[in-house]
C-alpha cells in the first residue's frame, strides 16, 4: 500500500510533467574545437540535443528511499511504435528487467520505480490513476503490485537484490506500427496491416508478437521518441529531474528481439550491419574528453554536490579482459578469460575555487587511486551526501575549497588508450553521460543537470 505522501507526490509530479518537458526538431552532430568537425563520414547515429530520437538513455535511477517517475513519449501523430526498455544495475550493467512496450500514435506512458527495502520494483501509473491505456509486453494490464527487478548469478556475474535499487535504463525503438491508434472508435482503424491473428494491439501477447516489417527500412522507428525522469526523495520531497539523452538514427531498419533480450543502444546501432560497428558508433557519439562541474559546499546554506557518471557502453561493448579503452583490471584475464569483471577507468581531477586557486591530483576514495570502478558512479564532493548509494559512491576531497568548479579529465592526457577511432577521425576520452546534482538547506532547494563536457576530436587528414 502506498502512503498518502507518495500519492500526493504523484499528483505534484504530474503537474511538473506538464510544464518541464521541452524538445526541438533538430539533429546536431558532435562539434569540438575551432574547426568544428562534423561527424565522420559513414556514421549513422548521433546525439540529438533537441531530445528526440529512436533510442533514449536515462542515465540514472535510484530507489533507495526515492520515487522515480519517468515517461516515454511517441510524438508521431500517424503511427505507433514498438520499443524495448531495459533496466541495468549500477555496479556491473547486468540487466535487472526488460520488456517491450507498444505506444500508439501520440501516446505517452508514465511509469514509476520504487523499492520494498530490498529490491527495486516497476509500476504503471495506471495502477494508481486509471486512464493509461498503453500496452506493455510485460503485462497488460500492468500488475497493481508492480513487477520486481530480478537478481541472481549469471555465469561469472552476480547481481544482488540491493544492486537492483540503483542504475540506469535504455529505451530502444524496434519497429513502426503503421496507423496504430488505440483511441479509434472502430477496431479496423486501430492500425493498418497488423498481425494476422489480431486487428489491434490490445494485449501483452499482441505487443510481443508484433514482428511485421522486420528488416524493412519502411518500418524503422523515426526520431520521434523523447523521455523524462523525476527522482523524488520521499523523506523531504527533494526533486531531481532530467530529460533522457536522445540518440537519433540508432537503427535504420525495423527489428525485433526475443523475450528476455538485453537490447542496448549499441545493439540497435549495429542492427543490420554488425555488433562491432554498433559499438564503435555508440562509443564515438558518447565520448567526452573532460567532464566539468561546479560545486557548492558552503555550510551556511547546507551545500552538497555530487557528480553522477554513467558508462553506457562499458560492459555491453568492452567486456573482453584485453580491451584497454576502459582499463579492465589485468587479473580478470586469469579469473575470467572471456569477461571483464572489474574495471578501474583512469581519471584526473583538477579542482578550482572561486579565488582562482588550483588543487591538482584529486584522488577519489575508496576506489584504488584516481579511477572509476562501476558502470554508474556517484562522486561526492568534500563529504557531500545527496544519494543513498552505499555500493557505487566514491568521494573526492576539495581540501579547504568550498565553492568553485572541477574538471574531470578522462582523455588521452590521462590514458593513451582512452580514444575511439571512426573513419579515421579520433575522439579522445571514453563514452559516458554525466549529471551534476546539488542540494541546499537540507534539500529544500536542489537540481540535477547534465554536466558540462568537452570533446577532443582529431580529424583524419
Amino acid at each position: 500500500m502506498f502512503k498518502k505522501a507518495v500519492l500526493m507526490t504523484f499528483a505534484a509530479m504530474l503537474i511538473v510533467f506538464g510544464a518541464s518537458v521541452s524538445f526541438a526538431l533538430q539533429i546536431d552532430g558532435l562539434v569540438s574545437g575551432t574547426d568544428n568537425p562534423a561527424l565522420p563520414a559513414g556514421i549513422q547515429s548521433s546525439i540529438n540535443p533537441g531530445g528526440l530520437g529512436d533510442a533514449l538513455l536515462y542515465g540514472y535511477y535510484n530507489v533507495r528511499g526515492n520515487l522515480n517517475l519517468f515517461n516515454i513519449v511517441n510524438t508521431s501523430t500517424t503511427d505507433g511504435v514498438k520499443a524495448r526498455i531495459v533496466f541495468r544495475n549500477a555496479r556491473n550493467s547486468k540487466e535487472v528487467l526488460d520488456f517491450s512496450i507498444c505506444l500508439s500514435k501520440g501516446d505517452e506512458i508514465t511509469m514509476y520505480l520504487l523499492d520494498d527495502g530490498t529490491q527495486g520494483h516497476i509500476y504503471d501509473l495506471n495502477s494508481v490513476i486509471p486512464g493509461n491505456t498503453t500496452v506493455t509486453g510485460a503485462a497488460t494490464p500492468f500488475p497493481v503490485a508492480g513487477i520486481p527487478f530480478k537478481s541472481g548469478t549469471y555465469g561469472p556475474i552476480t547481481v544482488s537484490a540491493d544492486d537492483t535499487r540503483e542504475g540506469y535504463f535504455e529505451v530502444v525503438g524496434l519497429s513502426t506500427i503503421p496507423g496504430y491508434d488505440r483511441n479509434s472508435s472502430t477496431t479496423s482503424a486501430c492500425f493498418i496491416g497488423g498481425p494476422p491473428d489480431s486487428n489491434c494491439i490490445q494485449t501483452a501477447t499482441d505487443c510481443n508478437d508484433w514482428v511485421k516489417g522486420i528488416g524493412d527500412v519502411g518500418y524503422n522507428v523515426p526520431d520521434i521518441l523523447f523521455g523524462h525522469n523525476d527522482i523524488v526523495d520521499l523523506t523531504n520531497l527533494t526533486t531531481f529531474s532530467y530529460n533522457a539523452t536522445a540518440v537519433a538514427d540508432a537503427s535504420l531498419v525495423a527489428f525485433d528481439v526475443p523475450s528476455g533480450s538485453e537490447e542496448s543502444i549499441s545493439d540497435a546501432i549495429g542492427r543490420g550491419r554488425s555488433s562491432a560497428i554498433g559499438c564503435n558508433e555508440a562509443d564515438y557519439i558518447f565520448t567526452k574528453s573532460n567532464v566539468i562541474s561546479p560545486y557548492d559546499l558552503l555550510s551556511q546554506i547546507g551545500g552538497n554536490t555530487a557528480l553522477i557518471v554513467t558508462f553506457p557502453t562499458r560492459f555491453t561493448c568492452h567486456s573482453d579482459p584485453n580491451d584497454l579503452l576502459f582499463d579492465c583490471k589485468t587479473n580478470d584475464s586469469v579469473v575470467s578469460p572471456t569477461t571483464c569483471l572489474t574495471y578501474c577507468t583512469n581519471i584526473k581531477f583538477s579542482i578550482w575555487d572561486d579565488n582562482e586557486d588550483l588543487l591538482t591530483g584529486g584522488q577519489v576514495s575508496p576506489s584504488p587511486g584516481s579511477c572509476l570502478q562501476y558502470e554508474t558512479n556517484v562522486i561526492n564532493f568534500g563529504g557531500s551526501s545527496i544519494w543513498n548509494s552505499p555500493t557505487v559512491a566514491v568521494s573526492i576531497s576539495t581540501g579547504s575549497f568550498t565553492l568553485g568548479w572541477a574538471n574531470m579529465d578522462i582523455g588521452s592526457d590521462v590514458d593513451v588508450n582512452h580514444a575511439t577511432t571512426y573513419g579515421g577521425d579520433v575522439t579522445s576520452g571514453v563514452p559516458l553521460v554525466a549529471y551534476t546534482t546539488q542540494t541546499f538547506i537540507g534539500g529544500d532547494a536542489s537540481y540535477l543537470v547534465p554536466a558540462i563536457y568537452k570533446t577532443n576530436i582529431t580529424v583524419a587528414p
